[in-house]
């Protein structure tokens, strides 16, 4: 016997519906059986790199909001492996992890690599904590300002550059002519506000008297064993030791998963920023203001 034409279709539709079931229990399943079984939404840490010279804060930035959009994540770990670099860009980075912190009210736990001074232990003092590694490098508390004074050479091969000019100071720091007092008056100045605005920035952060960080600040350089013993970090540790902190922080797992929503530049884009800094500092007409 033939079924009417009519009852064909529903039969065949009931067989995709199971299917169609059978596909999503899987699915869920699959989902559930994932770490955490909530369908991914489980709390995060965060994960934030910092490697290299400090010459810019965009790509810092954008990586920041990244992370902040992400709801899973309760806590940020900032790993700093940096020398330092720019006075500003250094600046707007530690000024965007401070907003961050009150916005969220999340902890932020510094995790400082191989060196993480000058600029590189600045940026770390936007942290609720710092973790240092026993030899990790850090410290180096100072403002410098570099540029080059080629007027001598210039002389001998006889090449000479002609300015026009608004005032004495405008061309300050050029290769093609000597530093006078004055302007070595006018750089020191600059230099010295700088310094202030770090040491401030150490001593609130570390809840420090000033003067026992201006008994630190002369530039010098100390191990991530030493600088814990003068309050410059809090512990000494590894990244995987500055994660579970985070996480026990911010009332989570140790074992919590991390989130790392950076996306890390080929080596050869780094070299060739750096490259492209120096070359602006040598043949520029304006010095660098750094954290170095």
């Amino acid at each position: 016997m033939v079924l009417p034409s009519a009852r064909r279709p529903a039969w065949g539709r009931g067989c995709l519906v199971l299917a169609a079931a059978g596909v999503v229990f899987l699915a869920v399943v699959a989902l559930l059986a994932r770490p955490g079984g909530d369908f991914g939404m489980s709390p995060r840490v965060g994960l934030i790199r910092v490697e290299g010279e400090i010459a810019e804060a965009r790509s810092f930035l954008d990586e920041l909001r990244r992370i902040e959009s992400d709801t899973r994540i309760r806590a940020l770990v900032l790993r700093v492996d940096s020398p330092g670099g720019g006075v500003g860009a250094t600046q707007e980075m530690l000024d965007a992890v401070q907003r961050y912190r009150r916005r969220t009210e999340h902890p932020v736990v510094a995790s400082l690599g191989a060196t993480a001074a000058s600029g590189g232990y600045y940026l770390a003092c936007a942290a609720s904590k710092i973790v240092a590694e026993p030899g990790t490098i850090t410290g180096s508390i100072g403002v410098i300002m570099t540029f080059t004074d080629a007027s001598e050479l210039m002389k001998k091969i006889g090449v000479r550059t002609e300015v026009v000019k608004t005032g004495a100071r405008k061309d300050v720091g050029a290769w093609w002519r000597p530093m006078t007092d004055d302007d070595r008056a006018m750089l020191e100045s600059v230099v010295g506000d700088a310094y202030q605005q770090f040491t401030s920035t150490v001593a609130e952060s570390r809840v420090m008297a000033i003067d026992s960080v201006l008994s630190l600040a002369d530039g010098r350089i100390l191990t991530g064993r030493q600088a814990l013993a003068v309050g410059l970090v809090d512990t000494l540790g590894f990244e995987p030791d500055a994660i579970r902190l985070a996480a026990r922080l911010a009332g989570l797992d140790p074992a919590t998963p991390v989130t790392s929503h950076g996306r890390r530049e080929p080596d050869w884009l780094d070299i060739a920023r750096r490259l492209a800094g120096r070359t602006r500092v040598l043949l520029g007409s304006a010095p660098r203001l750094e954290y170095r």
